[in-house]
């Protein structure tokens, strides 16, 4: 829930970044389709190949570059606070004696 919150509270700049790095994954790929699709068949084969292998490497890619736009917009934005301020671990109570 603290995701969605941060997402809805910040929702130009995540819109922003998903869509950056969108665009310039699609507009990568069309240079490269462009200048790589010759006139002869093997050409055309060698092209189709080598976009598979370049999407499945853009994918990877792609998931981590959102990954780290993430971290880095949730650490500009400040210290986070959480809804439960509860210590991590267990409380130990001592006795008076």
């Amino acid at each position: 829930m603290d995701a969605v919150r941060f997402v809805l509270r910040r929702l130009s700049g995540t819109l922003g970044l998903y869509y950056l790095f969108g665009l310039t994954g699609l507009a990568m790929a069309y240079l490269g389709v462009k200048s790589i699709i010759g006139t002869t068949a093997a050409a055309g084969i060698l092209a189709v190949f080598l976009i598979t292998q370049v999407y499945i490497a853009g994918r990877g890619w792609l998931r981590a570059a959102y990954q780290v736009g993430q971290l880095q917009m949730l650490a500009a934005s400040g210290p986070t606070q959480r809804a439960d301020n509860r210590e991590s671990g267990p409380k130990e109570e001592t006795a008076a004696g």
